[in-house]
């Protein structure tokens, strides 16, 4: 699926909550490719209803494409970047990917929920390095397709 970029993360950062200053992702592992990278085209925070069982944020990520970390360099045109650690949690949000991307689907929001908190880390790319600007600990990521 091609992703088309925005440069929505300027907006994003403020409402996840900033650290103060970005973390080289290598001093957070030591080994990123065993990390699940996603891009997308735009990101957005949206906060649970009081009616809601899992009173998590949600992660909506529209146009999300799954990348390596040798592959990161080919999505930073002003893009969302985002990794998470590789584990079965992640592999459920990988692979609703493709499920997002079929026409039926195409415009609808699938949320993918887990039962534990995934570790997301927003990356940005400073002088050769990428860097950690910020983390969120959410149980529901939610994708999108553009119709």
């Amino acid at each position: 699926m091609k992703v088309s970029i925005c440069i929505a993360l300027v907006f994003l950062i403020p409402a996840v909550g900033c650290r103060k200053d970005p973390v080289e992702f290598g001093k957070i592992t030591k080994n990123p490719d065993s990390w699940v990278y996603l891009t997308a085209r735009a990101a957005r925070l949206r906060e649970p209803t009081p009616a809601e069982k899992i009173r998590d944020q949600r992660l909506i990520l529209t146009d999300a494409e799954v990348l390596t970390y040798d592959t990161l360099d080919r999505a930073t045109n002003q893009g969302i970047v985002v990794a998470m650690p590789s584990n079965f949690r992640t592999g459920l949000v990988t692979g609703s990917i493709p499920q997002a991307a079929i026409p039926e689907n195409r415009g609808k929001v699938l949320p993918v929920v887990v039962d534990r908190r995934i570790e997301i880390h927003f990356l940005s790319k400073r002088n050769g390095q990428w860097y950690s600007t910020n983390v969120m600990r959410t149980r529901v990521v939610s994708l999108t397709c553009s119709p």
